[in-house]
């Protein structure tokens, strides 16, 4: 979508750990105030400032991989999470009123942030069983579909 980023952390040094921070607005020309962050390995999700730092640790060779994706009227889609760049698995997200479409490039498990619980998801026009956790939307398209649309009524 070119809204998203993601930041790659590594622990590249001759050293058995290292420490340090990142920030959302690491991302260089990302927009907005305030941001999701998912960790793809651990599969946290945390809601951002834009230069709010975090810590990070790191132990020899490893890495982190984090989304960072600004919210529109308290939500964010991450994606479809089963894969690595998450975020452009998202081909298209349109907003009327309270009701926010999202076109992914194929079916897996979608994952967003939500301040409030959706009434209700519609996948390709269906009603969609989904789960509400920990302000997390998680909904499971079936792999075999190509181009489905997701609707989330608030």
């Amino acid at each position: 979508m070119g809204s998203t980023g993601l930041l790659a952390l590594f622990n590249l040094a001759d050293a058995d750990n290292v420490s340090g921070s990142f920030k959302a607005s690491d991302v260089e020309g990302l927009n907005g105030n305030e941001f999701a962050l998912y960790d793809y390995f651990s599969g946290k999700l945390q809601l951002a400032k834009r230069d709010q730092f975090f810590d990070v640790k790191l132990a020899r060779m490893g890495y982190a991989l984090q989304y960072v994706v600004p919210l529109k009227n308290d939500f964010a889609a991450l994606g479809l999470i089963n894969k690595y760049n998450a975020p452009a698995t998202i081909l298209m997200e349109t907003w009327n009123a309270k009701v926010v479409s999202i076109q992914l490039y194929e079916g897996g498990s979608f994952k967003a942030y939500s301040e409030t619980k959706p009434k209700r998801i519609l996948l390709n026009n269906k009603e969609q069983p989904f789960s509400y956790t920990d302000k997390a939307i998680l909904v499971e398209i079936p792999v075999a579909l190509k181009k489905p649309t997701l609707q989330i009524v608030w």
